[in-house]
């Protein structure tokens, strides 16, 4: 896989860990699962999830559940937007 292939797929994955985390977040989810390869064998992590934003306009919470998301993202993979 070349250079280009790998980065493409590395930003695919964390953009849809995002969306999934968002949407785990708006939908008020305490947890969000996370299948973590080990050199044991494969486990799941649960990381805790902010409580979702109760005032304010749908796009104001989608934003903050968003902002949310990618701090969770950046801490899991180590990656930065």
């Amino acid at each position: 896989m070349s250079f280009n292939a790998r980065i493409a797929d590395y930003t695919a994955r964390t953009q849809q860990a995002v969306q999934a985390i968002t949407t785990a977040i708006m939908n008020g989810e305490e947890f969000h699962a996370v299948e973590i390869d080990h050199e044991d064998g494969p486990f799941t992590r649960f990381i805790p999830l902010p409580s979702r934003q109760t005032s304010g306009t749908e796009t104001q919470k989608l934003s903050y559940a968003q902002m949310k998301a990618r701090v969770l993202v950046e801490n899991h993979y180590g990656i930065e937007y």
